[in-house]
């Protein structure tokens, strides 16, 4: 259980520097809202 904790974490970390240096951060800011 803590390990998926960890790489949903991760996962999540990821996404957010996609979103923030990634081209598509639009599309991304689409899909949030």
């Amino acid at each position: 259980m803590h390990i998926a904790l960890v790489v949903g974490w991760a996962c999540l970390m990821a996404l957010y520097e996609l979103a923030c240096f990634d081209p598509f951060d639009s599309f991304l800011d689409s899909i949030w809202i």
